[in-house]
């Protein structure tokens, strides 16, 4: 008869070796996809609060830097990969950088309305994407 793992019976150096090897595997997959979902939170929260201030902005100057931060913010999420869906969180992405294009245009011609006019219809963006992806 096999010898099975049970009281009594110690698990042999290459099962200890193994299952050591596979928990750190696991542990060191699980930390990068929370540390990974967790920077693509904190730039979303950043993009949030970047497009309220742009929204709330009384000149184009102002517009201007708050959209800065949103766009590299949008960038620098655009460049992760959400594990659960990679395929739909980078097609949302695509859609919100053709959307920012759109703001950027009204920004190079120094339409404040039309640049926040542009920005909002990011909202709907927004929302698919977020309902997909949460």
């Amino acid at each position: 008869m096999a010898p099975s793992i049970q009281k009594g019976y110690p698990m042999s150096r290459f099962m200890q070796k193994t299952c050591a090897v596979l928990s750190i595997a696991l542990l060191s997959f699980s930390l990068a996809s929370a540390a990974q979902a967790g920077e693509v939170k904190k730039l979303m929260k950043d993009m949030k609060v970047a497009m309220q201030q742009a929204m709330a902005s009384k000149s184009m100057p102002e517009f201007s830097q708050n959209f800065s931060r949103l766009q590299s913010d949008a960038k620098l999420a655009g460049e992760q990969a959400w594990r659960a869906d990679p395929a739909l969180y980078k097609e949302g992405m695509q859609k919100l950088q053709f959307q920012l294009a759109a703001v950027d245009t009204q920004i190079k011609a120094n339409n404040l309305a039309g640049a926040k006019s542009a920005l909002s219809d990011v909202n709907p963006i927004k929302k698919k994407y977020h309902n997909y992806l949460n």
